[in-house]
């Protein structure tokens, strides 16, 4: 089955690896991004193809399914287009930024007589699934809720599919962001004067 990736930063590159190299069933077609260098290089280190936009990928004639990684602001119009041009649609979570927008891509993927599935993949992964028998059996006690919170976006990384630049370590106020996510260390603080 023939597949395209819309967005290969950090979860499109991994959706594309594991479609290429896990899913016997699946071939990746071509993946495309904002960024040039990334599609380029995402293409290169998949042997795949690099579409310049994501009409052209969904132009592809062999293409039946695609996964939507874009940011979250592109993943309506990006769903609405890959339904409209009669493709399977995976698009990450959110489905789209508002209620009605979400409305839209499920009313355009039914029009079009599509799949459409949005990406929560962890239900899916044994430990959470061991993690949620834990705690539903009470055996840990009684959870207490947490809070954490995350910066939306890397420092450096402006537009989808850049790659941030290392930063200095800023000693102060410190709120990491999965650093190991993106491969480097980075933070968001004041810096102390």
């Amino acid at each position: 089955m023939g597949v395209g990736v819309i967005g290969v930063g950090l979860m499109g590159r991994r959706h594309a690896e594991n479609l290429a190299r896990h899913v016997g069933d699946a071939r990746v077609l071509a993946v495309t991004d904002a960024d040039e260098s990334t599609r380029e290089r995402v293409a290169k280190d998949l042997g795949t193809t690099a579409s310049a936009s994501v009409d052209a990928l969904l132009d592809l004639p062999a293409l039946r399914a695609v996964v939507i990684a874009s940011p979250a602001r592109f993943h309506e119009l990006h769903a609405i287009a890959a339904a409209r041009a009669g493709k399977d649609v995976f698009v990450e979570k959110p489905i789209a930024k508002t209620l009605e927008g979400a409305d839209r891509v499920i009313a355009a993927a039914r029009a079009a007589g599509v799949r459409l599935q949005v990406g929560f993949q962890r239900r899916y992964d044994p430990a959470y699934a061991e993690a949620r028998k834990l705690v539903s059996s009470g055996a840990l006690g009684r959870p207490r809720p947490r809070r954490r919170t995350r910066p939306r976006r890397p420092p450096g990384r402006a537009r989808w599919g850049a790659r941030p630049e290392p930063t200095p370590h800023i000693p102060a106020r410190l709120s990491s962001c999965q650093p190991k996510a993106y491969g480097q260390r980075w933070t968001r603080a004041a810096a102390e004067e």
